[in-house]
């Protein structure tokens, strides 16, 4: 991995709140990423790629929302 790469994936993991778990998760879809792109190294495009299919839960969305009437609304 580059440097852009290191620089992106640590700024997701602050702006995001990655667990260390979340980062090791991103880390390896980048990996199958850029395997399946046919790149020996993870680049900074495949980085970006892995981190927009976090759930919006863990970038501060509710995933079920309280509606005026006490009906609950699922977000996926």
């Amino acid at each position: 991995m580059y440097e852009a790469g290191e620089s992106l994936i640590r700024m997701a993991m602050g702006q995001m709140s990655l667990s260390a778990r979340g980062y090791h998760r991103a880390l390896k879809l980048a990996r199958t990423i850029a395997d399946l792109a046919g790149s020996e190294n993870i680049q900074s495009v495949h980085l970006a790629e892995a981190l927009q299919y976090r759930p919006q839960l863990m970038m501060g969305q509710p995933l079920i929302r309280i509606q005026n009437h006490g009906k609950r609304e699922r977000r996926f």
